[in-house]
């Protein structure tokens, strides 16, 4: 099953680094092989590897198509 995990501002993916594995791989921690979830982590635009914004991003403006 998948399990979206998503970071709101001025957060990060690294937020859930110590979640993922438990969740991807319950059997590692006590858990069984079915309870495991297929783990997706986005990285919202303007979030990761960045220095902070001037302003609060909107949920809006990062749901918004861009041109590519």
């Amino acid at each position: 099953m998948p399990l979206v995990l998503t970071h709101g501002w001025p957060g990060s993916f690294e937020e859930f680094t110590q979640v993922i594995d438990p969740l991807a791989h319950p059997e590692r921690h006590g858990g069984r092989v079915e309870e495991a979830f297929t783990v997706i982590v986005p990285s919202l635009p303007a979030m990761a590897f960045q220095a902070r914004p001037a302003n609060p991003s909107q949920q809006r403006r990062s749901g918004r198509r861009r041109p590519i």
